[in-house]
């Protein structure tokens, strides 16, 4: 049992160093670019345009609609991990293991949370979006602009804004937390069920769970992005090495 012990102490600090060298929010990984001091400014930078995004969908959706849509959850993560990022490199919060953990995990969620959103509404949704602004410019002209801009926006800003928070940043995704990913998008699935029969109608057009096909339909479209998960990890390993310096003493 101590032998055991010291086993689960050992994979426990070293655990915590990959945490501290892998989720590193003060350095820069283009320093030719933007300066470890200028960092800050340039998340902020990023913040911005992505919490706008958010304070005019308050003004144009429903706070169900702000709940209840993927593209909305992906847009408050980026949101959140943003903020965390900024925090990260702060005097308070550098040395909390803990507080970069969950920084570097939202950011990993955010990222490929908005490559699945990019990559299934534009060439899947857009077009179904559009005629649902069309509809609102029958009977609500004024709404059916902000509508139709608030949804261009919510599908490229934030998306923008993770990618080059996670290109700034030098940080380095941890294969493991690929299952986190998938237990996210679980719990999403199940807020997306119970808002459908809430509504009386599917949040989206292809998932109106009244089969099994929309189960068949979240699998398929977890098992892509687990795998993608996967592929941005060992992409950003290859151009961005994980630092080798734990110590297993």
């Amino acid at each position: 049992m101590h032998q055991q012990e010291q086993k689960d102490i050992k994979q426990c600090k070293q655990e915590e160093q990959r945490i501290d060298l892998y989720f590193n929010f003060e350095e820069s990984a283009v320093p030719n670019i933007v300066s470890d001091d200028n960092l800050t400014t340039v998340r902020i930078a990023l913040l911005i345009p992505s919490l706008l995004t958010f304070i005019g969908g308050m003004f144009v959706l429903s706070p169900l609609d702000m709940f209840l849509f993927f593209t909305n959850w992906g847009m408050h993560i980026v949101n959140i991990s943003l903020i965390l990022s900024i925090l990260a490199k702060t005097d308070r919060w550098r040395k909390n293991l803990a507080f970069k953990k969950w920084a570097g995990i939202l950011n990993e969620i955010a990222f490929i949370s908005q490559f699945a959103i990019v990559t299934i509404y534009w060439p899947v949704l857009h077009s179904y979006s559009l005629e649902i602004v069309e509809k609102i410019r029958v009977e609500h002209p004024d709404m059916a602009w902000k509508v139709h801009h608030l949804i261009i926006y919510l599908h490229s800003i934030p998306a923008l804004s993770i990618f080059l928070n996670v290109f700034i940043s030098k940080l380095v995704f941890f294969y493991e937390h690929a299952r986190g990913l998938v237990i996210y998008s679980t719990v999403y699935y199940i807020v997306n069920f119970l808002g459908t029969k809430y509504r009386g109608k599917p949040i989206y057009p292809f998932l109106t769970w009244e089969d099994w096909w929309s189960l068949v339909i979240c699998i398929i479209i977890v098992l892509p992005n687990y795998y993608v998960y996967l592929g941005v990890c060992a992409l950003v390993r290859y151009f961005r090495p994980p630092p080798n310096q734990i110590k297993t003493d």
